[in-house]
């Protein structure tokens, strides 16, 4: 884990466009949309985690909040578990996508993961 200093908070708050401010000083309730999601996943990756899951992240998200997340998903260096309605996202965010339905799981993206799993 990082040491908690104010040049690595700061560093790390580069890392998803985000000012100082946003991360240390402002209160939650008013940053936008996109402020929001980016000052969460910035808190959920400060200790680097190998895998993280996002549960319907883009529910209640404007234009602004849905660019940040999927910014922060293309550039998270782990694995990412995403549980979305939303193919549109999934489809930007996402190598191979598993679509559960009908009491099936069926898989797309990667050709050569999908022959190896077959």
């Amino acid at each position: 884990t990082k040491k908690l200093t104010a040049l690595n908070i700061q560093k790390h708050l580069d890392n998803f466009n985000l000012e100082m401010q946003f991360g240390t000083y402002s209160k939650i309730g008013a940053l936008s949309g996109g402020q929001k999601v980016k000052v969460v996943l910035a808190a959920a990756m400060w200790a680097q985690p190998h895998l993280i899951i996002l549960d319907e992240p883009t529910n209640y998200l404007d234009r602004e909040a849905l660019g940040a997340l999927a910014t922060a998903i293309n550039n998270f260096e782990g694995g990412v578990l995403l549980i979305t309605h939303n193919q549109e996202f999934a489809d930007t965010t996402t190598r191979e996508t598993w679509v559960v339905a009908n009491h099936r799981c069926d898989i797309k993206g990667d050709a050569d993961w999908a022959a190896y799993a077959a």
